[in-house]
């Protein structure tokens, strides 16, 4: 036996043996404890215990902070669950080498299954099921990253929907840019994988920074670890952005960033304004639009929104009437609520002054 994270851990060797509790012992153990009161400093070793991660305590901290902390073949206990804000999510991949963004579980255990197999051997009856399996790269406006996401809180997230359908490129693309077009609150907590012999960030809950009703909850103003990356992709003002294309360089002040996310205010064609273009090198379309920030609402300068694709992938920006849009179509986000920009505004003018 061993005490660890103030408990009591018991470990089997071979010269373990387990005998039968006497009777009259067990029946005064029985009588004298019920794990089912809420303040029982008692616990049962079989019996799981669920975390609410609505609800539980957490630790303030920046995607930089988070990631500072996994070490190439080094495995660390650290516990709490840690909260991000304002999250980009540049990248989606399948976390498993093998499968796409899911993979074939059992219904019974969630065992994976190979395919091929119509069960995971123990339980014939149960049948598979498909899951979802993420490898979400991530950046905010202190660095970038990447966290794994299950299906347990994959499944809770309206832009990724039901596991179940056919999900061909044309459906990753999609529900890809439905998350790209959010900033997010993560909760996370570290895992360790045995077989590599490192740890990792698990998301357990991801919910939208932002919506019409206003900030997240849980959101306040607070310090929290840093250490700034050229990964980043903060929320910027349209004049504090630079781009040097003889080095290719991305810069917001003086910090160098993989993309940057902007609010924009789309003006309203003129009448001969030319918005979109036939495009001869894609068989699609190339389209501008003219814009304001909407972060400097006194300010008359205006920008040029350009991108350039097949028809299908052009109309975020052919049709916006107020979005917020990134420099880089890899990190675009666009709101359709009126509410929005105010909202926006309120919150990037506390967070980013």
């Amino acid at each position: 036996m061993k005490q660890r994270n103030g408990s009591w851990e018991i470990f089997a060797t071979e010269a373990t043996q387990v005998i039968d509790c006497p009777g009259p012992v067990a029946d005064t153990v029985r009588a004298t404890t019920d794990i089912t009161e809420p303040t029982s400093s008692a616990s049962s070793p079989t019996k799981r215990h669920a975390v609410d991660y609505d609800t539980v305590p957490v630790i303030a901290s920046t995607v930089s902070g988070l990631m500072s902390v996994p070490a190439p073949f080094q495995t660390r206990d650290l516990l709490g669950v840690f909260e991000l804000h304002c999250v980009a999510v540049t990248g989606v991949a399948g976390a498993a080498a093998d499968s796409d963004w899911r993979i074939r579980s059992c219904a019974e255990c969630k065992k994976k299954t190979p395919e091929g197999q119509d069960s995971c051997g123990s339980h014939l009856e149960a049948g598979i099921e498909k899951r979802w399996l993420l490898k979400l790269s991530i950046a905010d406006n202190s660095g970038g990253g990447s966290v794994v996401l299950y299906h347990d809180a994959a499944s809770t997230v309206d832009a990724l929907g039901s596991s179940d359908v056919a999900l061909d490129a044309q459906a990753c693309r999609a529900r890809a840019a439905a998350l790209r077009a959010t900033p997010w609150t993560l909760r996370c907590v570290f895992k360790t994988n045995e077989v590599t012999g490192h740890s990792y960030p698990e998301v357990k809950r991801m919910v939208p920074t932002l919506t019409t009703e206003g900030v997240v909850s849980t959101w306040a103003p607070s310090s929290a670890p840093v250490a700034k990356t050229g990964g980043a992709c903060p929320f910027a003002r349209c004049a504090d952005i630079v781009a040097d294309e003889s080095l290719g360089l991305l810069l917001v002040g003086d910090m160098e960033v993989r993309a940057v996310r902007v609010l924009l205010v789309m003006q309203r064609p003129a009448p001969d304004e030319t918005v979109a273009v036939p495009d001869p090198e894609n068989r699609g379309l190339r389209v501008q639009r003219i814009a304001r920030c909407g972060l400097q609402a006194n300010s008359e300068d205006k920008y040029v929104a350009r991108t350039a694709d097949i028809a299908g992938d052009v109309q975020w920006l052919l049709a916006a009437v107020t979005r917020c849009a990134s420099s880089r179509p890899a990190a675009r986000s666009h709101w359709t609520s009126p509410a929005m920009p105010a909202v926006l505004t309120t919150y990037l003018s506390s967070h980013f002054p």
